[in-house]
């Protein structure tokens, strides 16, 4: 929080600029560990299989209409200022389409990578190590 007088960090986490893949890979990383922890919540009578179904198709429809609107808004903006795949570098539409799907590519893994962590540090958080 930022004023005339002075700046309060209560969380550094949300004064992160970083690679695009952290904050998706980070809800994905959540939802993962979710998935897991479900047989741990169950009671006779209550198994929690609908929810961990509901759980993996949160994770494949939140990339997936990532994927849909940021292209959208990759294409949509494609001669804007600031863009890295210049029309008159990548001046084939067939180029243009195999830059688009690799750096989609390269950041699903990133978000994969950043999930992973997420799960490590989370499981860290809540070891018993003596």
């Amino acid at each position: 929080m930022v004023t005339v007088d002075s700046t309060q960090v209560i969380d550094p986490e949300f004064g992160f600029y970083g690679p695009m893949g952290f904050d998706i890979g980070a809800f994905v990383g959540n939802l993962i560990l979710a998935y897991f922890a479900q047989d741990g919540h169950a009671v006779y009578g209550n198994d929690r299989k609908p929810y961990k179904v509901w759980i993996l198709k949160t994770i494949t429809e939140t990339w997936n209409l990532f994927y849909k609107k940021f292209t959208a808004l990759w294409d949509e903006h494609k001669d804007g200022p600031g863009e890295a795949y210049l029309p008159a570098i990548y001046n084939n539409p067939d180029a243009q389409l195999l830059v688009k799907q690799k750096y989609m590519k390269e950041l699903f893994h990133d978000t994969l990578g950043f999930g992973a962590a997420k799960m490590i540090r989370l499981d860290g958080l809540t070891s018993n190590v003596n």
